[in-house]
C-alpha cells in the first residue's frame, strides 16, 4: 500500500497531544527528515510525494514506539 494523498477534516484541537508526541518522537529519531515532512512552522504537514513517502515509513515505527 503506498500513500497518494493526505487530507485533514479534523480540527487541530482534536489531534494536538499526537502530534505533538509525532514531532517529539521525530525530533529524537529522524530529525533529518522534520523539513521534508512537515512546515517550517512544524504546523502542518508537507505533501509531498517525498514526504508522503517518509510518513508511510515511519508510522508503523512511531506507533509502535509509543503504544509499546
Amino acid at each position: 500500500m503506498q500513500i497518494k494523498s493526505l487530507t485533514s477534516n479534523i480540527a487541530v484541537t482534536q489531534y494536538n497531544d499526537v502530534w505533538s508526541a509525532l514531532l517529539e518522537w521525530m525530533t529524537e529519531n529522524h530529525p533529518d527528515d522534520i523539513p521534508i515532512m512537515f512546515w517550517a512552522d512544524l504546523s502542518h504537514p508537507e505533501l509531498s510525494p517525498e514526504s508522503l513517502a517518509l510518513f508511510q515509513q515511519y508510522t508503523d515505527e512511531f506507533v509502535a514506539e509509543v503504544a509499546g
